[in-house]
């Protein structure tokens, strides 16, 4: 457990400077904002509550699919929020052209999880 609290203060940290040196990044733009939080919310057990940290985007390079880190405070089962968890996404263009978010993780609620998208989202340049 403490090492995952230290993990999660490296990462918050993280969100407060941006991309690594060389990378490009940007600030979401409001529909990209609105679809990363549709895709979330959509895990959550009380999408309602959902308030968002939201960060710089870390273009790929690929051109595809752009990933991106951000984090979530919502309710749980029994009414109380849970603290803010770091959540991954996917955005990329539809067949039209729009911008889409697809939510990638945590695909479940444990600590292991959350490692597991801290670290990716470590390996992107959050």
């Amino acid at each position: 457990m403490r090492k995952l609290l230290i993990i999660s203060a490296a990462i918050a940290c993280a969100f407060s400077f941006g991309a690594n040196a060389g990378e490009k990044s940007r600030s979401l733009t409001n529909e990209e904002k609105t679809n990363v939080e549709k895709a979330v919310k959509a895990t959550l057990k009380d999408p309602d509550s959902a308030t968002f940290k939201h960060t710089k985007l870390v273009l790929s390079g690929d051109g595809v699919v752009d990933r991106y880190c951000g984090m979530v405070n919502a309710k749980n089962s029994y009414g109380g929020y849970t603290g803010y968890s770091v959540f991954f996404v996917g955005i990329t263009a539809n067949k039209d052209g729009e911008r889409v978010a697809i939510y990638l993780g945590p695909q479940e609620e444990s600590d292991i999880a959350q490692q597991s998208v801290m670290e990716m989202c470590a390996k992107y340049g959050y």
